[in-house]
């Protein structure tokens, strides 16, 4: 199972779900069939936009979500703006995973 798959079940989402979410809370426009691609490992992640907008939607590092790296957490967020919007969706105090305060 590759982590997409893993933080997607993790969230309790279908891939319709996840879908509409990533339109939603991050501009994303794919459909569940593409996600699935992914999941599957028959597409392979290469357009930057579509890794970034999947891992900030996750709250995870681009090089967790493309399985370089095995901590989970983003160390920085690059713009303060991503902090505000992570808060604002999931009211989140702390990072669900490493426990640092956002």
């Amino acid at each position: 199972m590759n982590r997409l798959k893993v933080l997607r079940k993790k969230r309790g989402l279908t891939l319709k779900e996840m879908s509409k979410e990533l339109k939603e809370r991050v501009g994303l426009d794919i459909t569940p069939d593409a996600l699935s691609k992914y999941e599957r490992q028959e597409r392979k992640m290469r357009n930057y936009e579509v890794v970034e907008k999947i891992a900030c939607f996750f709250c995870v590092s681009i090089d967790y979500l493309l399985g370089n790296v095995s901590n989970m957490c983003r160390e920085e967020l690059e713009e303060p703006e991503e902090v505000k919007q992570l808060t604002d969706w999931y009211d989140f105090k702390y990072c669900p995973y490493c426990g640092r305060k956002l």
